[in-house]
């Protein structure tokens, strides 16, 4: 874009070309500072998972997009184990994975660490089943019920558990009353 009149260059065309070619990039804004100047300003993204794929690992992102491509598992952010191996060829950086049970797996993910569970792995067994698992707990998740309504559930349950001082295994939140394995 050398030697283009600033009053010609379109930011967000720009915010896209940026957008495409760095995949750690979470958010991007341009602005016009007149006469001559470009603002640029970066948020950068965060690993939130690795999904296990057939000969390597997806570093995935907030949104689900791939931020990197690795033969190696060289990051400690939670496993997610989808319950067919994916090629590791079909993807490539910074496209983001289409399917709707490891998307909600990031949603739930990025949920869980706002409110401090920081989960080791996720196994997605179906749509139905998706299990977080974090030391001796064990958290299941549905893509078939509402995802807040899910999230909303666990949060109550583990205020009320942390103020009571209540040992539990198991919340299983996939229904519309959860189901609670408390430790004897």
């Amino acid at each position: 874009m050398y030697g283009v009149l600033l009053f010609f260059v379109s930011p967000r065309d720009i915010e896209k070309a940026l957008f495409k070619s760095n995949p750690y990039a979470k958010k991007i804004t341009v602005s016009k500072i007149y006469p001559y100047t470009l603002r640029i300003e970066v948020e950068k993204g965060r690993i939130l998972a690795l999904l296990e794929v057939q000969d390597g690992y997806f570093y995935l992102g907030e949104s689900g997009r791939i931020l990197q491509k690795k033969r190696n598992k060289e990051s400690a952010a939670p496993l997610i184990r989808y319950y067919q191996k994916l090629p590791f060829a079909e993807f490539q950086s910074n496209e983001v994975i289409g399917y709707g049970d490891i998307l909600a797996t990031v949603f739930f993910l990025q949920k869980c660490s706002d409110i401090g569970i920081a989960v080791d792995t996720v196994d997605i067994v179906s749509p139905d089943m998706l299990v977080f698992k974090k030391e001796e707990k064990t958290y299941y998740f549905s893509t078939n019920r509402d995802k807040e309504a899910q999230f909303n559930d666990l949060k109550t349950i583990i205020e009320r558990f942390s103020i009571e001082a209540v040992a539990y295994e198991s919340i299983d939140v996939r229904f519309k009353r959860p189901i609670v394995k408390l430790i004897k």
